[in-house]
């Protein structure tokens, strides 16, 4: 009788363990939804410089984002709101260009972590008098290399090509500085292996610097949220896709990996960085940022 109560007491956590990361992946899908700060706008790169020409006498840094949701960002909760600095705009979904801000939902307020990264930036006087830092995020959620999004040739991957080479022609000055990736979860979930994550992630930096001539730009991504990671595990080959995008990331020039030990998830959203975790997730891209160029 014993045995039996134990068996079932086992049957029901894994039950609850399940459906917990079944809820997690509805709420993110959910999430991933919603309006996002990256414009998914089809559009030819002739089109985007005529849609941009207003902006043409400002000389830009550009920070160029791309991944998923984490990377759209999404956290809130506790942590301060990042300030806007008018030396910080990003291109928005009705293709102006505005002040950098969080992202306004509802009654709610979504951070980035690219938005802290930019701070500092601008606070180590890397951005030079005159010119203005530009956040240029590609990231659109749930989206990834199985799923045929990302892929050089696909349709996400394309855009972002087509919208930095746009905004690099406004302006002999402007310059990409940065690129931040931030995604994996998606093919996690559907399952890619080690070496299939590997050469989708391989190939990608690589078009991608040969597309935006980024040589020597710094390519940098990061780990999971550690609850989701821990959650996960059990379900979806999360071990090998951090484990491949840190390796290439070892084994590419002028990239870098970003560990997230540490951090927490939203409240009930155990894949989604919170504001605190956004904040912190940020300073860590930009303190990596910086031994790469100094490197």
């Amino acid at each position: 009788m014993k045995r039996n109560a134990a068996s079932i007491h086992r049957g029901i956590s894994m039950k609850k363990g399940f459906l917990m990361i079944l809820i997690t992946t509805l709420c993110s899908v959910w999430i991933m939804s919603c309006t996002t700060a990256a414009t998914t706008s089809t559009l030819s790169q002739s089109e985007w410089s005529a849609l941009l020409s207003p902006y043409a006498d400002t000389d830009y840094d550009i920070i160029l984002v791309a991944g998923q949701s984490n990377a759209v960002g999404v956290g809130h909760g506790e942590g301060v709101r990042y300030l806007e600095d008018e030396r910080v705009v990003m291109l928005n979904e009705d293709h102006s260009i505005t002040t950098a801000a969080e992202r306004v939902v509802g009654d709610d307020t979504w951070n980035n972590f690219s938005l802290f990264f930019a701070k500092a930036y601008v606070e180590a006087e890397l951005l030079e008098e005159g010119r203005t830092l530009l956040i240029l995020n590609m990231a659109v959620g749930g989206t990834g290399f199985k799923d045929h999004r990302w892929n050089p040739g696909e349709d996400l991957y394309e855009r972002m090509i087509t919208t930095a080479l746009a905004v690099l022609s406004l302006n002999a000055t402007n310059r990409i500085v940065a690129v931040l990736w931030h995604q994996g979860e998606t093919d996690a979930i559907l399952d890619s292996a080690y070496r299939e994550y590997d050469d989708h992630l391989r190939a990608m930096i690589t078009s991608l610097r040969t597309d935006l001539a980024l040589d020597g730009i710094p390519f940098i991504a990061g780990d999971f949220v550690p609850a989701w990671k821990e959650e996960a595990k059990t379900q979806y080959p999360i071990d090998e896709v951090v484990s491949a995008a840190r390796q290439v990331l070892a084994d590419l020039p002028h990239c870098g990996f970003v560990e997230t030990d540490g951090l927490t998830s939203n409240i009930n959203d155990s894949i989604h960085f919170s504001r605190a975790a956004n904040i912190e997730l940020g300073q860590r891209y930009f303190d990596l940022y910086l031994t790469l160029i100094d490197g």
